[in-house]
């Protein structure tokens, strides 16, 4: 589909190039993983390998918030530098709500935090199957560091991202558990009080503002949400312009919404596929993470 769309792409030049990338950073990654992971114990060792690089960039995010800047900003030997508007939005200090935004080696603060959020279940995982006390108490440490980091963000998919993570894997793990010992207290108790608990948290984020803005959002974050809905006011006629869609990278440019920096955006992922591939390729490409999850939950 990222080819064929190629052919009545806005720019089919300028659509190849990001084919070609996609091809090793998503094609090629993924048919590598699904060869290395088939491989006796590489699935643990992935998991663990994950985990080390979040603490990595954590502790370099960390730093960065001391710093207020990018560690490597002010570094920059003369012959490497270029004037690149991309590479001067990444050096730029980046602030929300009067608290700077770490961003660790990713190139933006959303990206840095959905990282973590996506390593989170792989340390539940240890936290849960930990033997001793102090194992426990070492994962559990990590994972509130996990938290506090993705706060020092202050990038909200990141938080909903962590939460996420703890509510499906805690509700997994307790059904399985009450499905395999029928005498445990903990595996019902905790399947039973996960409604409560969800409801709590729904209540939480509509009356308590520190929880709200952090996850739904407000203050400076409404800027974001008003870019949002109108993009996917714009998006319906341009998308029926088009149903097969306007090629890679050529979404932006279809849908034509310029964000008051000047930049020329599409801020939501839903949207980006659709436009640049299409209803088919919007399918497609959420239909394998739709189906590992159903996979996933049956095994």
């Amino acid at each position: 589909l990222q080819l064929v769309t190629l052919i009545w792409s806005l720019s089919p030049l300028g659509g190849l190039f990001p084919v070609i990338d996609h091809e090793f950073l998503w094609i090629g990654v993924f048919f590598a993983s699904a060869w290395v992971f088939t491989q006796p114990g590489m699935v643990k060792r992935g998991a663990v390998t994950l985990l080390v690089m979040a603490l990595i960039v954590s502790v370099i995010g960390m730093l960065e918030w001391k710093n207020q800047q990018i560690l490597w900003a002010r570094h920059i030997p003369s012959f490497f530098q270029i004037g690149d508007d991309a590479v001067e939005r990444i050096l730029t200090p980046q602030f929300r709500d009067g608290r700077y935004r770490i961003a660790s080696t990713f190139s933006l603060s959303l990206t840095f935090a959905e990282y973590l959020a996506l390593t989170t279940p792989f340390l539940l995982y240890f936290l849960f199957r930990a033997r001793s006390i102090i194992t426990m108490a070492i994962w559990a440490a990590a994972d509130l560091a996990l938290l506090i980091v993705i706060f020092l963000s202050t990038a909200r998919l990141g938080v909903i991202g962590w939460l996420t993570a703890h509510g499906f894997f805690i509700m997994f793990w307790a059904f399985k558990r009450w499905r395999s010992n029928k005498a445990d207290l903990i595996g019902p108790a905790l399947s039973i009080a996960f409604p409560t608990a969800l409801v709590l948290l729904v209540v939480g984020i509509n009356t308590v503002d520190a929880i709200h803005n952090r996850t739904i959002g407000g203050g400076s974050t409404s800027y974001s949400d008003d870019g949002r809905r109108i993009q996917f006011g714009m998006a319906p006629p341009v998308i029926a312009r088009n149903p097969f869609g306007y090629g890679s990278g050529q979404g932006s440019g279809a849908l034509g919404y310029v964000a008051p920096s000047g930049l020329l955006t599409v801020d939501s992922y839903l949207l980006t596929i659709v436009l640049d591939y299409g209803i088919l390729g919007f399918l497609a490409y959420y239909g394998v993470m739709l189906t590992a999850i159903i996979n996933g939950a049956r095994a």
